[in-house]
């Protein structure tokens, strides 16, 4: 009798060392997204241009994050942010605000473009693998400045998109937003950005075809 108790101990023993689950449940570690601030430090590079097709006279500009605080658009509460999972390098969510850096004082009633935007979420399937993504389905848009009926300034949104049946048909194909990033050795995490639109402007009523272009460039400290 003490044999078969003895025997059949160890079949249970041998039984739970086979499958763990039957002793307790699995320890499974998930660390939590994390959001990064992007910050005006974290920019390398981010420039803008403004150029007229018909007539050749053009803008440039740089960029600097929305809620910079020396910037003359500047909203603190416009932040840009980078929302990642660390465990499956998934970018969850990304707003990336951007405004052109002008001294104040200075007459920036040339100046086309107010404000640059991008918002993207998981659906864009965006990792952290240096892939190239081509984002023109309306996730990047411009706010430009532009006259309205009696010389009052107004604001109008234009996506980046290539559907506009202001842009010409042979043109089309020269529109872009395009979306990279990856993570470091240095534990940072790269992003680069890339689109070029068309738009059409009413002045005087002079009707004027100009391109928009912008880079951006950037590394932020992936602190958990």
């Amino acid at each position: 009798m003490r044999t078969t108790l003895l025997t059949l101990a160890a079949i249970f023993w041998l039984a739970g060392c086979a499958d763990p689950s039957g002793i307790t449940d699995p320890v499974v570690e998930n660390p939590k997204p994390i959001e990064l601030t992007i910050e005006a430090s974290h920019m390398s590079e981010a420039q803008a241009d403004d150029r007229s097709l018909g007539k050749g006279d053009d803008q440039e500009m740089a960029l600097v994050p929305a809620s910079a605080p020396n910037a003359v658009w500047s909203n603190a509460l416009d932040r840009s942010t980078i929302v990642v999972d660390t465990a499956t390098g998934r970018i969850l969510r990304v707003r990336l605000s951007l405004v052109p850096r002008a001294e104040r004082g200075r007459d920036t009633s040339q100046l086309l473009m107010r404000r640059l935007v991008l918002e993207i979420d998981s659906s864009a399937d965006v990792r952290l693998d240096g892939d190239e993504r081509m984002l023109v389905h309306g996730q990047a848009f411009i706010v430009l400045r532009a006259m309205g009926m009696g010389g009052i300034v107004v604001y109008r949104i234009v996506r980046i998109t290539a559907d506009s049946a202001d842009i010409p048909r042979e043109l089309q194909d020269s529109i872009y937003c395009k979306l990279k990033l990856w993570r470091t050795s240095k534990r940072t995490i790269v992003f680069k950005l890339s689109l070029q639109h068309f738009v059409l402007v009413e002045r005087q009523g002079d009707r004027d075809l100009r391109r928009l272009r912008a880079s951006v460039l950037g590394e932020v400290p992936l602190v958990r």
